[in-house]
């Protein structure tokens, strides 16, 4: 939303404003599921979807330990507590020190270095997604002339439910400004 404000402000091509998006969340969750799994975080890839806040959600169908579905090696309730603990983490961090400003900032640094040192890095910034008409967190390539490439994932359709739902909250919040 405040992306997509942005653009509007600036006149920017689309493809050169971009936010950190779900970023922060996709490290949480990777974080959540490393500690279950007792391994190091970047084994765990995988995307946290939407709108940076209540209406994100786990893209499961897409979260993976060595090229291995966790969707097939968890339940159902075993994923939704992997999400929980995730989401507990940032509670966690701002019941401590009433903000989270040093992880979004750790997450704005890996989008500015994306872009200043062209890495093609994909991460799930805020861009424009054609589809949904509005910016939401989803995968991108990120480089020098900012966003590069978009990639849509395949979802399940209760994730596409999700998005759906993320979608239209991220509307109805552009809405109000």
């Amino acid at each position: 939303m405040i992306t997509q404000y942005l653009q509007k402000l600036t006149g920017l091509p689309q493809a050169r404003v971009l936010g950190t998006g779900t970023t922060l969340d996709t490290a949480r969750m990777q974080n959540a599921v490393a500690d279950a799994l007792q391994i190091a975080p970047n084994a765990v890839t995988g995307y946290v979807l939407g709108e940076h806040g209540n209406s994100q959600f786990v893209a499961w169908s897409s979260v993976q330990v060595a090229s291995q579905a966790l969707t097939k090696q968890f339940t159902p309730e075993q994923l939704a507590q992997f999400e929980t603990d995730a989401r507990q983490g940032a509670w966690a961090v701002i019941s401590g020190k009433g903000y989270t400003s040093y992880g979004i900032a750790n997450q704005a640094a890996i989008c500015a270095n994306a872009i200043l040192q062209n890495t093609h890095e994909i991460l799930p910034v805020s861009n424009y997604d054609q589809q949904a008409g509005c910016y939401l967190g989803h995968p991108a390539m990120v480089g020098s002339d900012g966003i590069l490439k978009d990639y849509q994932l395949q979802l399940t359709a209760s994730e596409t439910e999700l998005m759906t739902t993320s979608i239209k909250k991220i509307k109805d919040m552009y809405a109000t400004i």
